[in-house]
């Protein structure tokens, strides 16, 4: 009987240190895929702050900082380059997959975070405020994130009136094809 119980001990044992270890391995393979890209905010050799996003591909300019909107208030471009940064890698953190889209938030134009194509930006998915009185367009800025991030994307995707943009970020930092797409709403 004493042997039994032995052998029941160590198997519950086993079970048990199994079960402790699983999810602590789980939870370091999800960090591991989510620190495998990041958001640096850099200087350029041409003196530009630049937003760049960083892999196991490589290091790519991902937002220029060139426009002087924000300046009134002392909102740099390394301010904005810093803290937009920070943004990206809090959304990247925080989920999977998120999308970039642009919408309004106090009247102003924004680029924000949206839970998937055809959603609309999160309460607390502002990325950057643009210029209310900039010569481009929201979806114009976002199709720039796409061509500057690199040649290895299927191209921006036809435009069609009442269509907003919609780029999975994760899918364009692994560099998958056709990671971003309009979405219509009759």
């Amino acid at each position: 009987m004493k042997n039994w119980q032995s052998i029941s001990l160590v198997t519950a044992s086993v079970v048990g240190l199994a079960f402790g270890i699983l999810p602590t391995t789980l939870t370091q393979a999800q960090t591991q895929t989510q620190s495998e890209y990041s958001f640096v905010c850099k200087k350029e050799s041409g003196g530009v702050w630049t937003t760049f996003a960083e892999g196991p591909r490589g290091s790519k300019a991902y937002i220029r900082w060139t426009s002087d909107f924000g300046a009134l208030a002392n909102y740099t471009p390394e301010k904005r380059c810093r803290e937009v940064s920070e943004r990206l890698n809090n959304h990247l953190r925080a989920q999977d997959p998120f999308h970039l889209t642009h919408g309004k938030q106090d009247k102003y134009p924004i680029i924000c975070v949206a839970d998937s194509q055809g959603s609309g930006c999160k309460e607390k998915g502002l990325v950057y405020t643009l210029d209310p009185n900039g010569k481009r367009k929201p979806d114009e800025v976002i199709a720039d994130l796409l061509n500057l991030a690199g040649s290895d994307f299927d191209g921006i995707p036809t435009q069609a009136s009442g269509c907003r943009l919609y780029v999975n970020v994760r899918q364009q930092l692994q560099g998958l094809k056709k990671s971003a797409k309009y979405v219509c709403r009759n």
